[in-house]
C-alpha cells in the first residue's frame, strides 16, 4: 500500500501532512530530509506530522523543517496542522480564520520508498 503525504498551501508555503496514526510509520530526520529534498524530493518548507495526544488530552502536529529538525509551530504550520486535522475527520469545523489553508494535492509515496526512508 502506497503512503499518502496531504500537500497543503498555507499562506506563503507548501507543506506536507503526513497521518502517523493512518501509516503508524515513524517519522525521523533522514526521512524527512528525503521527501523534502529539493533534488529528488518534492521540495516542501516541511512536514507536519501528527496527531500526536498531548499530556493535557489534546491533538497536536509536530512541524518538521526540510533538514529534518523538528521546529516550533508557527502560525502557518500551524493552519496548515489544524485544516488537515478538520479535513481528516479529526476535529470539528474550525474558523476560517484560523485554519487558513487548504490542500492542493497529494503526494504518494512507494512500498520501496517507505521502506527504504521511513
Amino acid at each position: 500500500m502506497d503512503t499518502i503525504l496531504f500537500k497543503y498551501q498555507g499562506s506563503e508555503n507548501e507543506y506536507l501532512v503526513y497521518d502517523i496514526n493512518r501509516y503508524g510509520a515513524k517519522i525521523d530526520a533522514h526521512a524527512v530530509r528525503s521527501v523534502c529534498s529539493r533534488n529528488c524530493g518534492m521540495g516542501s518548507a516541511g512536514i507536519v506530522a501528527g496527531p500526536f495526544i498531548g499530556r493535557d488530552g489534546k491533538m497536536k502536529m509536530r512541524v518538521f523543517a526540510p533538514d529534518g529538525r523538528e521546529i516550533g509551530m508557527d502560525r502557518e504550520s500551524e493552519a496548515v496542522g489544524m485544516r488537515y486535522l478538520e479535513d481528516a475527520g479529526y476535529m470539528k469545523e474550525q474558523s476560517r480564520a484560523q485554519a487558513a489553508a487548504k490542500e492542493v494535492g497529494r503526494v504518494y509515496l512507494s512500498e520501496e520508498f517507505v521502506s527504504q526512508y521511513m
